[in-house]
This record gives structure tokens, sequence and C-alpha cells, in this order.
């Protein structure tokens, strides 16, 4: 182990055969025992590293014992999802179902002020990200920073749980390079110990198996964000899906998603980009952009009316933010989506065809 290393390697040269690091090894079995019941086992915390307190012992060659006290620091490393051990994964999956289940009030009462729940971060994402005014964390400059801070403050709240616990990234280059539009969903990323299935056969599109099998989404919102949907739902408002739990289809608006997550050469495209914006809109765009399509899916009860409208379908938000369209201001889960769904302004309307009003935000969608 790190620890059993560092321990002998910062003991005085002294007789390699006569040391005895029992005390260091109970230190180490200490911590994870500690860390393994959700506490921090003498573990301090800080924003990119652990510091362990460590006791080792030596014998010399004239039978005195010296016994040493000292400190080893360890940075976090991220690494991607499939180069994890097991147990490092299985931690890590865990964690995420406590963020998952445990509102944050009652989180930081047992893992500290570090600790904040999904809900927390859903409403964070749909205050910088589904705000009227604009798109505050992907229309602009904003995008790589706001992403990088919020994934930070992720990591801390799985290290709240489990300070062993660095968050691991998905490589989507992989499935971009290695799978093809129709297989790539076969990824060892969607299994059911890992993801879980990337497109559920059911009509609620709901995971029904594995550790992301009916994961909720926060009902009665309207006392928690500024930002819901008619239902209540802890959604944008423009999404009147009324469905409590999380969502993945394969689909947009009834035509079969024939896109694959993006390969190397978009991330490419970034990397060379001559300065900051343009680097910001490689990253939102071709590299980061379609995977939200991908997983998430498009769906209508009259999707064979609306399939027409598929190349603007991202319009929707646009016009939403345009005051092209509205949403009921609140709808019981008996209601049907007929009674709940979002409505063009007659104003802007004037008798043209939704598709006839997506074609005239086209500008508008593209700059966003």
């Amino acid at each position: 182990m790190l620890l059993h290393y560092l321990a002998l390697h910062y003991l005085p040269p002294l007789n390699p055969s006569t040391i005895n690091t029992a005390a260091a090894r109970t230190s180490v079995l200490e911590h994870e025992t500690s860390a393994a019941a959700g506490g921090h086992g003498g573990v301090a915390t800080s924003d990119s590293t652990t510091s362990y307190s460590a006791v080792a012992a030596t014998t010399s060659t004239a039978g005195e014992i010296f016994e040493y006290e000292f400190v080893v620091t360890v940075k976090y490393v991220r690494r991607e999802i499939r180069a994890l051990t097991d147990r490092d994964r299985e931690t890590f999956f865990n964690a995420v179902s406590v963020l998952q289940r445990v509102p944050s009030a009652v989180g930081r009462a047992l893992y500290g002020d570090k600790y904040y729940s999904k809900d927390f971060f859903n409403r964070m994402h749909l205050y910088y990200g589904g705000a009227r005014d604009c798109d505050h964390w992907h229309a602009g400059a904003g995008f790589v920073t706001a992403h990088v801070a919020i994934t930070l403050m992720y990591e801390q709240a799985l290290q709240a749980v489990n300070p062993s616990i660095a968050l691991p990234y998905w490589d989507v280059t992989i499935e971009g390079t290695y799978y093809d539009w129709n297989d790539f969903r076969t990824s060892s990323v969607f299994s059911d110990d890992w993801f879980g299935d990337a497109a559920p056969g059911n009509t609620a599109r709901t995971l029904t198996q594995g550790r992301f099998a009916y994961v909720p989404v926060m009902t009665d919102a309207r006392e928690y964000s500024a930002q819901y949907n008619s239902y209540g739902l802890l959604r944008s408002a423009w999404n009147n899906d009324r469905n409590p739990f999380l969502t993945r289809h394969d689909h947009q608006l009834g035509m079969m998603n024939n896109k694959k997550p993006s390969g190397c050469r978009r991330y490419r495209d970034a990397y060379v980009a001559e300065d900051w914006m343009k680097l910001t809109e490689a990253f939102n765009g071709g590299a980061h952009g379609n995977i939200h399509g991908l997983l998430g899916g498009t769906w209508s009860p009259e999707a064979d009316e609306y399939a027409a409208v598929t190349p603007y379908i991202i319009a929707q938000k646009i016009m939403w933010r345009e005051n092209a369209i509205e949403c009921p201001e609140s709808c019981t889960f008996d209601q049907g989506w007929k009674d709940c769904q979002c409505q063009c302004s007659e104003s802007l309307m004037e008798g043209r065809t939704a598709a006839e009003v997506s074609t005239a935000l086209r500008v508008a969608f593209l700059t966003a």
C-alpha cells in the first residue's frame, strides 16, 4: 500500500530487516475501517489533498526502539471510470446513491458542510442554465469555468460521504471511436451495476433495474426552487414531463437518434482554438453538446405530427426564452399532456404553424 511504502521510505537508513511497521499498518487499518463506515478516521481533508497521520517503529542493530510520527499528504487523482479498481468504482457509486436520496439538510448533519444532495446540484444547474433571460452556463464564455466549479463541488460532496473518493470521468471518445451509433449503448458504462440502461424499453422511459433504477426527481419543488415545470417537478420550465423519475430515451420525437458520442476530432477542434470563446464554443457544441440528446432523448404523444420540427427541437427552450411559448403555471398529476402543454403565444403565432415559428426563430437557435 502507498502509506506502507512511504512509512518505510521516510525512516532513517537503519537495517531494513529489522523494521517493524505494525503501528503504521494499524493506522491504515483504522482509517480504512472508519472510512468504510462513513467517518473520517482522523483524516483531514482539503480541496485537493488528504493528510494521513502515520506512526512507524524501527529497531536499530543495537536493539534500541525508535518511534516516528509524521504526516503523509496524498493528492486526489481523477481517473477514467473504466480505469478504477472494482472497489474504488463501487465506493464511488455508493456515494452517488447517497447524494441521490439523502437531502442536503440531513446529509450536512451527517457528513459535514460540504455535503449537498443531487437536488441541490440540479437546482444550481437550472438556475444558471435554465433562467429565462439567458443560458448563463452554456451560451457564452462561462461554460468551461462553470462546469469545472460545479464538478469540484460535486466531488467534495462525494468526499464528505467517503474521503477516499476522487471523482472519475467518462471518456466519451472511447464510445465515439470504437462503437457505432447503433451499438454504443452496449458499452460497459451502461451496465446495470454502473450507470444503467441508456434506453429503457418501457413507455415510462425509466430505469427499472440496477443502481439507477427509479432515481427520484424532486416533486413539489415550488418551495425549494424558482425553476420547476408545470407539474412542480425540479425540471426546466419547458420540459413538462410528469414522470417523477430519471428518464432516458434513444429517440427524438419518434425518430431513432442515429448519432453517437463525439470522438477525438471534436476535442482536437477545441484544443487548437485560437481564443477562449472559440475554445468554449467548441467544447460546448461539438465536443459535449450531443450527449444530452443521445441519452435524454425527446418525445411527444404526437411525435409523428411534429416530426418535421425535429431539426429545431432545441428551439423549444429558445422559444420559451423569447416569450414565444408559455407553459401552465400549475398542473396536477392526473392531468394529461393535452391539458398541461406549453402553448405558443397568440401574438407571435398570428396564424402561423409551429414549424413556421421554429423557422422564424432559427437565428436565435443557432446563436444560443
